[in-house]
C-alpha cells in the first residue's frame, strides 16, 4: 500500500450527500466501522497469533534464555489483548491509540528476539519479517503513518502486507501446538 494516502482510504471517510439537488461532501464524518478498520483488526489478530505461535518454537530452543522467552511472552500477551481491542474499536480515531500501542508492543517483541537471531530457525525469522511487513499496513489503514525505523533491521520487511498476512496464516496453521 502506498505510504502516502490510498484513494480507498481517503474516500472511506468521505460521504456524498444530496443537498437541494447539489452534492456536498462530508469529510471525516465516519463514526462507524469501515472496511479498513475491520482490516486493521483482522491484521492485528493475525500478527498477535503469529507472535503467539512463535512462543511454542522459541521456548524449546537450545541457547534461548528463559528470561528472553518470558519477556517475549509478556509482549505477546499485551499484543493479543490489544488486537482484541483494535478489532472491537468503533472508529478509526478510537483505534488509533490502540494501534500505536500495538505497534510499540510488537516492535518490542521483535526487539526482544533481535539478539537471538543466530539461534532462531529460518521459519521464525521469516514469520518475524512478515509481522514487520504487516505493522505499517495496520497503522496506515487507521490513518497513522509511520516509518518502520523502530523495528530491528534483522526483521526488515521483504514482502507486501497482503503476502505477509497469507504467509503468517500458513505459518500459524503449520505450527499450531
Amino acid at each position: 500500500m502506498n505510504a502516502i494516502v490510498s484513494r480507498r482510504h481517503l474516500l472511506s471517510g468521505t460521504a456524498l450527500v444530496a443537498v437541494g439537488g447539489a452534492a456536498a461532501a462530508l469529510v471525516g464524518c465516519n463514526p462507524t466501522v469501515t472496511a479498513d478498520l475491520a482490516k486493521a483488526g483482522q491484521y492485528a489478530k493475525i500478527v498477535a497469533e503469529g507472535l503467539n505461535t512463535i512462543i511454542g518454537i522459541i521456548g524449546n530452543l537450545i541457547g534461548m534464555s528463559a528470561a528472553t522467552v518470558a519477556r517475549y511472552g509478556n509482549y505477546v500477551a499485551q499484543a493479543m489483548a490489544l488486537a482484541v481491542s483494535i478489532g472491537a474499536a468503533a472508529s478509526d480515531s478510537a483505534a488509533q491509540p490502540l494501534v500505536q500501542q500495538f505497534e510499540a508492543v510488537v516492535s518490542a517483541a521483535l526487539g526482544a528476539l533481535d539478539s537471538s537471531t543466530g539461534i532462531l530457525p529460518a521459519i521464525v525469522i521469516s514469520a518475524l519479517k512478515d509481522i514487520a511487513a504487516v505493522l505499517p499496513e495496520i497503522m496506515t489503514v487507521v490513518g497513522l503513518f509511520t516509518a518502520a525505523s523502530s523495528r530491528p533491521a534483522a526483521f526488515a520487511a521483504a514482502v507486501s502486507p497482503d503476502v505477509a498476512v497469507q504467509n503468517l496464516r500458513n505459518f500459524i496453521a503449520a505450527n499450531k501446538s
